[in-house]
């Protein structure tokens, strides 16, 4: 009797696949398209070998030994391996480049991570748990955004960094050399204890949906948008839900701010049937380290 092949997709599989993705008719269709242009395009094959090697050097480490020289030395390294491609990039789909966000972007979580931290410390009105941004942590954010920028042909929208996940979006143009770009730390308090916490480094006037997994498994989805004229300006909608797409039950909490530069303020709160969240928002403005001075 012949052995069953494993590696063949039945019925279930691809059901169970189809339901994990969520694709409907249209995304079904652009796929096949996709595919089917792949397999006879050198050029777009050439770029997901590229998109492979940057999949394997940016494969987080498992082990807890300290690299040669230093986890200071190994980033360097990283960066530096990760901005050398073979060639450069043509027109990159935003939903691929979408699914490479987590391998491209996860290395930058090494940076500014000096040892890990309880994250949940009750804190009685949010003040240990929920501060700004320093200037460290500026300049290192603003570092992954432009080196994951510079690999996508400086096109990155924007680039998400959080304890949890790392995710990023590609927009149509290239970014301009002068241009600036807004760092917003996004935090989330339950019962005086941080839920959530994420940083987002985005263009301005660009608009990003990110969803930030929870201690809990529980999954916080924001929808920011920015301002090009007006820095201080951010359009916010939150929400608290499953891994599985469900919200719970409960109202989002949708505000238009004009921030303080450099502070984290109190954006509002979220009352969900599992009981109520503190947003609280910061945003500054920086350069990429290739800006002109």
């Amino acid at each position: 009797m012949m052995e069953k092949d494993d590696s063949i997709m039945n019925c279930n599989s691809v059901r169970d696949e189809l339901l994990q993705y969520d694709w409907d008719e249209v995304d079904r269709q652009r796929l096949t398209e996709i595919l089917n242009h792949l397999a006879h395009c050198d050029e777009c094959r050439s770029a997901m070998a590229d998109f492979d090697r940057l999949r394997l050097v940016s494969r987080p480490i498992e082990s807890d030994t300290e690299p040669t020289g230093g986890w200071t030395a190994f980033e360097h390294r990283l960066i530096d391996r990760m901005t050398r491609p073979r060639r450069r990039l043509g027109w990159v789909p935003p939903a691929l480049a979408a699914s490479l966000a987590l391998a491209v972007v996860g290395w930058g979580l090494y940076l500014g991570s000096g040892g890990t931290r309880d994250q949940r410390a009750p804190s009685v009105n949010g003040g240990e748990v929920v501060r700004a941004l320093t200037p460290q942590e500026i300049a290192d954010r603003i570092e992954v955004f432009d080196q994951v920028s510079e690999v996508f042909d400086r096109r990155a929208g924007w680039v998400l960094i959080s304890d949890q996940r790392s995710d990023m979006g590609v927009g149509q143009t290239p970014m301009r050399q002068d241009e600036s770009l807004l760092l917003v730390r996004l935090s989330l308090l339950k019962d005086r204890s941080l839920f959530s916490n994420a940083d987002l480094v985005i263009v301005p006037g660009q608009m990003a949906r990110v969803s930030v997994p929870s201690h809990d498994g529980s999954v916080v989805r924001y929808q920011v948008t920015t301002s090009e004229t007006d820095p201080r300006f951010l359009r916010l909608r939150v929400e608290v839900g499953s891994s599985n797409g469900q919200r719970e039950g409960g109202a989002a909490l949708a505000t238009d701010l004009r921030l303080p530069s450099g502070k984290i303020v109190p954006a509002g709160q979220l009352v969900t049937s599992s009981g109520s969240y503190d947003v609280h928002v910061g945003i500054c403005q920086s350069k990429t380290p290739s800006a002109p001075l």
